[in-house]
């Protein structure tokens, strides 16, 4: 929240819409998958936005070897989304054992 809320004093909408890609970009992916673990919401958010980072930006080095980079970029996201996707539908949700 400070981070959108600096950007757009400092940069304006440009800032504000900058900021707001990233986190769907590279934060929400992850945070989604990591949502099936049990994890309280500060780890979620904290382990979101260092895997998203890490996992997006390396597939997106490894596929752009291959292919065209900005081809390459696009890819990653669209692959992260895919995965993330398939873990919520399908695996069932991590309860902890205080639960059970």
């Amino acid at each position: 929240m400070i981070t959108i809320i600096a950007a757009s004093l400092r940069l304006g909408y440009i800032g504000i819409l900058g900021v707001l890609i990233m986190i769907i970009v590279f934060v929400l992916p992850m945070f989604v998958i990591l949502n099936k673990l049990d994890f309280s919401f500060a780890e979620k958010i904290v382990f979101s936005i260092f895997l998203g980072l890490g996992v997006i930006s390396s597939l997106a080095y490894y596929i752009g070897l291959i292919i065209r980079f900005r081809l390459a970029i696009i890819l990653s996201v669209i692959l992260v989304i895919i995965v993330g996707t398939f873990i919520v539908r399908f695996l069932p949700k991590k309860q902890s054992e205080e639960q059970n």
